[in-house]
């Protein structure tokens, strides 16, 4: 079937198919309908989602940014991967008071899992935690504060 094929209720279908799995921002969304149905289509299917309350960038973000903190994630890398799936920025600062998030607790448990404490003798372990934090998504003056 070529894409002019489609109908609006088959890309719609589509989509929820892929929200029923997880939740999509719409970026992602629209990225993995392409595939299948033309531009037009899939504005309208999406769109048609957003205003059932199917899709939402928000809940997208909130739902992303708990799953990236319980992974052990800094704010940078938080951030920077919402931003890379199209996100309002200004939904993660949001997200991180309500979830009540404390990067230097966030710090301190990464820092425990990995390396079983937060105070290193030797000069080269500590920066070898210090850029593992770095890759983390950590700020480099939260990681100073903790390992200083």
């Amino acid at each position: 079937m070529s894409s002019n094929d489609y109908s609006l209720s088959d890309a719609r279908r589509a989509a929820m198919d892929l929200l029923a799995r997880r939740e999509h921002s719409s970026h992602e969304l629209a990225t993995k309908l392409a595939r299948r149905f033309d531009s037009e289509l899939i504005h309208d299917a999406v769109s048609s989602l957003q205003e059932d309350g199917l899709q939402c960038d928000y809940r997208f973000a909130e739902a992303f940014v708990r799953s990236r903190v319980q992974k052990g994630h800094g704010p940078l890398k938080i951030r920077n991967d919402l931003s890379q799936r199209r996100v309002d920025s200004s939904y993660f600062d949001r997200i991180v008071i309500e979830l009540s998030v404390n990067w230097f607790d966030q710090i301190v448990q990464v820092l425990e899992k990995k390396y079983g404490t937060t105070h290193f003798d030797d000069q080269s372990e500590q920066q070898k935690a210090a850029r593992f934090l770095a890759s983390r998504g950590f700020s480099g003056h939260d990681i100073f504060e903790i390992l200083s």
